[in-house]
């Protein structure tokens, strides 16, 4: 069963690739073929090119589901960094 979660951490991981290519929404989610939300995020599959290196990174803040990926040959290393900490 694929719950709320689920769906939206899929999302946000495609959306991160299209972004990361710089194609965003002019390429079809169905191009882009990504690890489900219960692994590590990664890119599977992008159809239509030679799959490109990247590097994904997933981002759970407060229940809201987000990822962040880069399109690089050398991997990259991803910190998030809870900017109320500065706030006082």
């Amino acid at each position: 069963m694929v719950t709320p979660k689920d769906f939206y951490t899929h999302w946000v991981r495609k959306e991160a690739i299209l972004k990361a290519t710089g194609d965003g929404m002019r390429r079809r989610m169905t191009d882009v073929l990504v690890m489900p939300p219960n692994r590590e995020p990664s890119l599977v599959f992008l159809d239509g090119d030679s799959t490109p290196p990247c590097s994904m990174a997933a981002i759970d803040l407060d229940g809201y589901a987000g990822a962040v990926a880069v399109m690089a040959h050398q991997p990259t290393c991803f910190t998030i960094i809870d900017v109320g900490l500065f706030n006082g």
